[in-house]
């Protein structure tokens, strides 16, 4: 039997087995222990010779734990692209204060081109679309935007982007969403509770709207606007006498709130005060002739109270302010074919017809008061 020593002398106190039918290269030694203190020396002199090999072979982890530094050339790179992406927001930051939006957007499509999903730059394509003209847009930059930033704020603009738009139950849902991505306390938060409330109002959740009504107040009581959305949840209740002291709470913080106006306007009619309601509905046309549910009460109350001329002159002063209104045009023509002003009826569905080409309504209605004219001018 042959002595095969593993290294200097610990290995002199135990004997390997080699197998007669194998050479010894290619099977592993069988540690054949003396006693049991050989066994222990010899267990303790193996690992003890693993950890040494272990240590000599080249880790991809420094001495620190840390990964290897990256090569120089691709930290280089990276560097320079930050830096590129960086001077282009400033820049573009630069143009939009001066108003050159399209210049700002261009240089942010060149900053995207560098890193598409930059989440700065995205930002700041962002703000480079008008949030009322170019809403569609913005939309569409922040569908790339929560894929890569799962921010709370990111989220809730989302929310907000949509509640904008009218996308109720998709704000609703990224509303939520940045719920549950809050960690801190945020001054959005009672936007978003307060958005939520009027969405659970639409749908007819009184309950769901008026917990989040709560929160919102919780953060902010002296909010005219929470004041007036909680007088318009009591009026969905049919609690009248609630929805008064909420209406004159917001008009109390602030006087120039239309749509408190109106809220007063409503309750008082609804209590048979006549006179105050109207003295209501002309103090919220008077801080903003474009109210539109003003302008409907206006106009008929105005009909009821036999003053119709009162009524064409709101509804004008409301035609005037805004691109169209194909509802709030066929009122102004029938008051007009009520005061048997058929030639501005005619020129009022004309310029509507403009917008809408497509109306057979219209079409039908100016045929009518043609016919009507045209025998009024033969009695004659």
């Amino acid at each position: 039997m042959q002595d095969i020593e593993l290294g200097p002398k610990p290995s002199s106190k135990f004997q390997l087995k080699q197998s007669p039918e194998m050479e010894i290269e290619s099977r592993p030694f069988l540690i054949m222990p003396e006693s049991s203190d050989v066994r222990k020396q010899a267990v303790f002199a193996f690992d003890q010779e693993i950890r040494e090999k272990a240590e000599e072979k080249p880790s991809l982890l420094s001495q620190s734990g840390d990964l290897p530094p990256v090569p120089q050339d691709i930290v280089s790179a990276e560097v320079q692209v930050k830096a590129e992406i960086s001077l282009y927001i400033y820049n573009s930051e630069t143009l939009l204060k001066n108003n050159e939006n399209s210049l700002a957007r261009a240089l942010m499509v060149k900053a995207l081109q560098l890193d598409p999903f930059h989440i700065g730059a995205l930002k700041q394509l962002s703000k480079c679309f008008n949030e009322t003209t170019e809403l569609a847009s913005k939309i569409k930059i922040y569908e790339q935007l929560v894929k890569v930033d799962y921010s709370f704020e990111t989220f809730v603009q989302m929310g907000h982007l949509h509640y904008k738009a009218g996308h109720n139950e998709m704000a609703k849902q990224f509303y939520f969403d940045g719920l549950g991505l809050l960690v801190s306390e945020s001054f959005e938060l009672f936007e978003v509770y307060k958005n939520l409330g009027n969405i659970l109002v639409k749908e007819g959740d009184f309950e769901g709207a008026e917990e989040y009504y709560n929160k919102a107040f919780t953060l902010n009581p002296d909010s005219d606007q929470l004041h007036v959305n909680l007088g318009t949840l009591e009026v969905q209740k049919n609690d009248f006498s609630s929805a008064l002291e909420r209406f004159r709470r917001a008009v109390n913080i602030n006087s120039s709130n239309d749509k408190a106006w109106v809220g007063l306007a409503l309750v008082h009619n609804h209590m048979g005060d006549l006179q105050l309601a109207r003295a209501n509905i002309e103090k919220a046309l008077d801080l903003n002739i474009s109210n539109r549910t003003a302008v409907h009460l206006y106009v008929n109350w105005s009909q009821d109270e036999k003053s119709v001329d009162q009524g064409i002159e709101r509804l004008q002063q409301y035609l005037a302010q805004v691109d169209s209104d194909k509802e709030m045009s066929l009122v102004l023509i029938h008051l007009y074919c009520m005061t048997n002003e058929l030639n501005l009826a005619l020129l009022e569905i004309e310029r509507v017809l403009l917008w809408h080409p497509d109306a057979t309504e219209l079409i039908d209605l100016e045929r009518q008061i043609r016919q009507q004219m045209g025998a009024q001018n033969s009695a004659q």
